[in-house]
């Protein structure tokens, strides 16, 4: 395995649309926002062998999960391979105070999943998505097309807007059909709930 640290510390919000997929990006073409790039992202969760999923609390299970992470280009050729663990602060009122991820690129995702699983990790969830990136100026945006949950957007905080308050300004200003009661949807705790819930049926 190569390995390689990247730490990430952007903030961003995170909403649920609630139009079609072509829709909203023509909202987002049309405030100025430019596509960059597209891709499909898939992420294996992994957690320690010892958590019962149905005793314990999502929020705390994904505190401990590993992800395998794979990005496979459509629009580029690029692809990447990476273990990632992210740590977040997440206040009484769910909101997402910071948020950062510690990531390792690796050659092949099936050799660090046998590693972790010899490790005493079992496989938590696998979830595969397509990812639509777009940029304005140095402000990404990324919708993602998610199979159990919808269309989701995502918008990092930049050089320009580098606060929740300024990206929920600008957010509002783009007029998108999304839903602003929620700014920080939750996708893993929504797929892990939803887990949950069918094992319990």
């Amino acid at each position: 395995m190569k390995k390689k640290k990247k730490k990430k510390e952007n903030n961003e919000i995170t909403v649920r649309a609630n139009c079609s997929l072509e829709q909203l990006e023509k909202e987002i073409k049309d405030f100025g926002f430019v596509e960059n790039n597209r891709y499909y992202f898939s992420d294996i969760f992994l957690i320690p062998n010892e958590i019962d999923i149905l005793k314990e609390n999502t929020r705390d299970i994904l505190k401990k999960a590993v992800l395998l992470r794979e990005g496979k280009g459509i629009t580029t050729n690029k692809n990447s391979k990476k273990i990632v663990f992210k740590k977040k602060v997440i206040n009484e009122n769910g909101e997402i105070i910071s948020q950062s991820a510690e990531k390792c690129r690796i050659e092949d995702i099936q050799d660090a999943k046998n590693l972790f699983l010899a490790i005493g990790y079992k496989e938590l969830m696998k979830t595969m998505e397509l990812h639509i990136a777009y940029i304005k100026d140095d402000t990404l945006l990324v919708v993602k097309d998610t199979k159990n949950l919808g269309i989701i957007l995502e918008i990092e905080t930049s050089k320009k807007y580098n606060t929740i308050d300024k990206l929920t300004q600008l957010l509002k200003s783009m007029n998108l059909s999304v839903d602003l009661t929620n700014l920080f949807v939750k996708k893993a705790e929504e797929e892990l709930d939803k887990i949950k819930e069918n094992m319990k049926n």
